[in-house]
């Protein structure tokens, strides 16, 4: 009988990264355009407003911004 391995996922870490990797403005402004199909280019001010420890029982937003009007909460 083969046994299986349960293996627990750090959602810490995967956060980290996330947070890391879209924590450029060039990026989250591609990240953007590639997931809404639209075309702001470089000078599109982009604000991120990450929240931390600061909603619902310590839940973190992973990433905020504001682009162009538009806020966008992933």
């Amino acid at each position: 009988m083969a046994t299986q391995k349960v293996s627990k996922i750090n959602k810490a870490q995967k956060d980290s990264v996330f947070t890391l990797l879209f924590g450029d403005p060039e990026k989250l402004r591609d990240l953007y355009n590639a997931i809404t199909n639209s075309n702001y280019g470089p000078d599109t001010q982009i604000e991120i407003n990450t929240l931390n420890d600061a909603l619902y029982m310590n839940r973190i937003n992973d990433i905020s911004f504001t682009i162009g009007k538009e806020l966008v909460i992933l």
